[in-house]
């Protein structure tokens, strides 16, 4: 017996109307499945307290005559006994009506039980949907924040004042590799996309440096994509003078204090 089939006849099982052949591989399950053998303890304290759910009232005994007389047309007549049976047999009979109304209660709070479990499934199913699509849009509304801010950092860059530009061309290593730099020098924002870069060796990144008079300073370290690009917004700390220079080196992976590799690309700074 599967894990889903036995979720689904441990309500029959907590009220005693499984077959022989299914009780058999439901025990059989239970006794290597916690979690089913948790459920069955719940299905059975459910079981248990429907008798105590309702008040207890003595019915009517017109009610009771008719409910056995419906009881009585589905039994072959044949097999109940006549007013000469025993006395054995004839107190056996009120038992038999209590055992097949018990059942058919039994079947019905059973078939209730399924039903109720299988809703309760379609809803945390669907609560788990729901959950998804929230986290999802939470997702695009904090990727829209973020490009927000960079956008409005780059118009300020580039509406401000005290505009640095730069051209860089590639060097021997990236002859082909070209890029733009733009800085607030009042703010030390600088906007920096580039293309045609080569593939990183294995262990190394692209570290930014501006360098104000023969000091370089660090912009931080990239990576570009597949196709040689990258586009990044990088802050300065406080500068002492504008750049007059912006250049790109080749260093180990997460940077260095001063350039030790090649040269990929370079451009003077002017405003």
């Amino acid at each position: 017996m599967t894990h889903e089939e036995a979720r689904d006849v441990l309500p029959l099982y907590a009220l005693g109307v499984t077959d022989t052949a299914e009780r058999a591989q439901l025990e059989e399950h239970l006794r290597g499945c916690l979690p089913c053998q948790q459920v069955l303890a719940l299905e059975s304290r459910t079981v248990d307290g429907l008798g105590r759910s309702v008040d207890q009232v003595r019915p009517r005994p017109e009610l009771r005559r008719r409910v056995l007389g419906n009881v009585r047309s589905f039994v072959d007549p044949d097999a109940i006994p006549d007013a000469g049976t025993s006395a054995g047999a004839s107190r056996a009979t009120p038992w038999f009506w209590a055992v097949a109304a018990a059942a058919v209660v039994a079947l019905v709070t059973s078939i209730g039980l399924v039903s109720a479990r299988r809703e309760l499934a379609e809803v945390q199913a669907e609560l788990e949907t729901s959950q998804q699509r929230v986290a999802q849009a939470e997702e695009r509304a904090v990727r829209a924040a973020s490009e927000a801010t960079s956008q409005r950092r780059v118009v300020t860059v580039l509406t401000s004042t005290d505009l640095i530009q730069a051209t860089l061309n590639g060097e021997a290593p990236a002859a082909s590799a070209r890029a733009r730099a733009f800085l607030s020098a009042s703010t030390g924002t600088l906007i920096f996309t580039a293309y045609g870069l080569p593939a990183l060796p294995a262990g190394r990144v692209y570290q930014l440096w501006a360098i104000v008079g023969t000091t370089p300073v660090s912009a931080g370290v990239f990576t570009p994509d597949a196709d040689g690009r990258s586009q990044f917004i990088a802050q300065l700390p406080a500068l002492d003078a504008p750049p007059a220079t912006i250049a790109v080196t080749l260093e180990p992976a997460g940077g260095v204090p001063k350039p030790t590799g090649p040269m990929y690309l370079v451009g003077a700074a002017s405003n």
